[in-house]
């Protein structure tokens, strides 16, 4: 069982990682691509140039980059590492039980009696 379960979590990070690799755009209501404008027209004395709509003309556009998906992305692999760990057992305390010399003992969770030392 926990090796079904170690492989449905490398299929979940496969796909993540897909979705972390792609670059996602923002999508209008009608389906429309936003962009930015990087740069504006200018006219012959340098000022933006304005279109006959009172708006100004861009020379340069990109695509407005939508970091949602990457985020929500990101969230998942850090949930499937964590359910991994959970499962493999990696994430569980681990008790070491010092004696102090004077006959006070202590416990401590989660620390390597080794490293105290």
């Amino acid at each position: 069982m926990i090796t079904t379960e170690v492989e449905r979590l490398d299929y979940v990070l496969h796909k993540c990682w897909e979705v972390m690799e792609r670059t996602h755009v923002v999508v209008s209501s009608n389906g429309r691509v936003a962009h930015e404008i990087t740069e504006y027209a200018l006219d012959e004395n340098g000022d933006i140039l304005i279109n006959e709509h009172g708006h100004p003309v861009p020379k340069k556009m990109r695509k407005v980059v939508d970091d949602g998906p990457t985020l929500q992305a990101a969230n998942a692999i850090m949930a499937a590492g964590r359910e991994r760990r959970r499962l493999l057992g990696l994430d569980a305390p681990t008790n070491a039980k010092v004696e102090h010399e004077g006959g006070v003992r202590y416990e401590i969770i989660g620390v390597d009696p080794e490293a105290l030392k």
